[in-house]
C-alpha cells in the first residue's frame, strides 16, 4: 500500500516539475531582454562625500521600435578617484557619443540597462525538467517492480 501511494506521489511530483519547467521556459523565452544600441550623452563623476571615492553615472539614448529613450545609470564606484588625472581618465572611456549596448526588457522598454539583467531560469527550466524525468522513471520502475 505505502509503496502505492510513493509511485503516485513520484509520478504527481514528476508531472508538477515538467509542467513547471515548460511554463518557466516558455515564459522566459517570450519575454527576454534584447540588446539595441546606444549612445552616451552625458557623464558624471560625483566624489561621495567624506570618502575619496567617485560614482560615475552614464546618461545614454537608445531607441526601441520608434520611440527614443534617455536613461541614467550608475555604472561605477571607483575607489581613491580623487586626481584631475583620475576624471580626464573617466571621461575618456565614457565619453559623449561613445556607442554602447543596451539591455532592454521586453515588457518594459523605458526600464533599460547597460548590464544584461538576465537570470538563469531557464537552466532552472532544464534542471526542473530533469528532476521532474527523474521523478517519472523512478515512479514508473517501482510500478512495475510492485506488479510483478
Amino acid at each position: 500500500m505505502i509503496q502505492t501511494v510513493i509511485v503516485v506521489l513520484l509520478a504527481l511530483t514528476g508531472s508538477a516539475l515538467i509542467v513547471g519547467a515548460v511554463v518557466a521556459g516558455a515564459h522566459k523565452v517570450m519575454y527576454r531582454w534584447k540588446t539595441v544600441e546606444g549612445a552616451i550623452e552625458n557623464v558624471e563623476i560625483t566624489p561621495l562625500e567624506g570618502e575619496s571615492t567617485c560614482v560615475v553615472t552614464v546618461e545614454f539614448n537608445y531607441t526601441v521600435g520608434s520611440t527614443s529613450y534617455l536613461r541614467r545609470e550608475i555604472v561605477q564606484e571607483i575607489p581613491n578617484c580623487v586626481s584631475q588625472r583620475d576624471h580626464d581618465t573617466i571621461l575618456n572611456y565614457y565619453r559623449q557619443g561613445k556607442p554602447l549596448k543596451v539591455y532592454v526588457p521586453a515588457r518594459n522598454p523605458q526600464a533599460a540597462q547597460l548590464q544584461s539583467a538576465e537570470d538563469d531560469s531557464l537552466f532552472f527550466s532544464f534542471v526542473m525538467m530533469g528532476a521532474g524525468m527523474l521523478a517519472l522513471i523512478s515512479a514508473m520502475v517501482w510500478g512495475r517492480a510492485l506488479i510483478v
